[in-house]
């Protein structure tokens, strides 16, 4: 199972500022900042086809999108710094699994949502695909159009 968290709002992270800081020398760009954390390890894969259908549907909005796939990072834990718990920030949740059983994404739904309510986000939305096992499974199904829609609640 594969999820994708997205969070719209700035942080202060020094990543994101490094991120944010190549695609200002780019042009600047109006809209919200929205962060997008992938979790899949397989490049081209489902996941990352729906994620690009998010970010290209985003980006074409105005939104300032920073997107880390995390299975090719070196990532540290928790500086506590706070910024999680700082109240209007909107979440939403795109997550795809082999499994034909919708039930199976609720490991991730639930504790999403949970950690949304805890921090005080605003989940606009999820995307939740099952029975995507093999690489471009996903385009015998909507994900890439619902996660493009998603875009759209941000």
């Amino acid at each position: 199972m594969l999820c994708v968290l997205i969070i719209a709002q700035a942080f202060s992270y020094d990543y994101v500022r490094k991120a944010r800081g190549r695609q200002k020398r780019r042009g600047a760009i109006k809209g919200k900042k929205v962060v997008v954390i992938t979790g899949s390890p397989r490049k081209g894969g489902n996941s990352f086809a729906m994620v690009d259908a998010f970010v290209d549907a985003a980006e074409k909005l105005g939104h300032e999108v920073t997107r880390f796939d995390v299975a090719f990072m070196k990532i540290g834990g928790c500086h506590a710094c706070e910024t999680c718990y700082s109240a209007g920030k909107e979440c939403a949740l795109i997550a795809c699994c082999e499994e034909e059983d919708p039930m199976v994404l609720d490991g991730v739904r639930v504790p999403m949502e949970r950690n949304c309510a805890l921090n005080k986000w605003d989940m606009v939305g999820e995307v939740l695909v099952p029975g995507v096992l093999n690489k471009d499974d996903i385009e015998k199904t909507d994900g890439c159009a619902q996660a493009a829609a998603l875009a759209e609640k941000i």
